[in-house]
């Protein structure tokens, strides 16, 4: 049988090293939280901005800076708008490279 000698540290530098891998952690939880909150805060800026487009403020200043006023748009039926639509999805023609 072959002894194979394995160094083991002092007992305050392994309480040295657990504090410091303790720590670490610490900060990769406050690091994933934030995260998180950069990924919330996306998706509540994407929905405003959505709001923005489809009540005309986000355009609104631009409008107002070129003289187009909503005045000037026209309605029309969805239906005036396509010439085909199936299942939701646009079919490709030829090959898809």
């Amino acid at each position: 049988m072959n002894i194979i000698p394995i160094p083991v540290a002092p007992l305050f530098e392994q309480r040295r090293i657990v504090s410091r891998i303790e720590s670490l952690f610490a900060k990769l939880d406050e690091a994933k939280e934030k995260a998180q909150a950069v990924v919330d805060s996306f998706e509540l800026r994407k929905s405003a901005i959505l709001h923005k487009a489809f009540t005309g403020e986000l355009t609104e200043r631009w409008r107002k800076e070129n003289r187009v006023g909503l005045d000037s748009w026209k309605t029309v039926l969805f239906n005036d708008c396509i010439q085909k639509m199936q299942n939701g999805l646009a079919k490709r023609r030829g090959r898809v490279r």
